[in-house]
């Protein structure tokens, strides 16, 4: 699962954002998320792979094979094409 939380004092529309997966140490993404919906201040989202625990995906507010990373695997949060982390 990946969580994103939102520290700031005003709501974030999470359309602008997407989060890659660039498996293998690969410089290509091999699988984009593009986030939608608003995250409130002091608020979370939880993004779990579809292929985890009930109890998981119950505290989700989607699944995405973004999700599908290992040790040697990237994974980008951007806005637009602005790499934030």
């Amino acid at each position: 699962a990946i969580e994103l939380f939102n520290g700031t004092n005003a709501a974030i529309d999470l359309s602008a954002y997407k989060l890659e997966l660039y498996s293998n140490g690969g410089t290509a993404p091999g699988t984009t998320l593009n986030l939608t919906g608003t995250l409130e201040p002091g608020g979370t989202y939880v993004i779990v792979n579809a292929n985890a625990s009930d109890a998981l995906k119950a505290k989700s507010n989607t699944t995405s094979g973004v999700t599908n990373f290992n040790g040697d695997d990237t994974l980008v949060l951007k806005k637009g094409d602005t790499v934030l982390d």
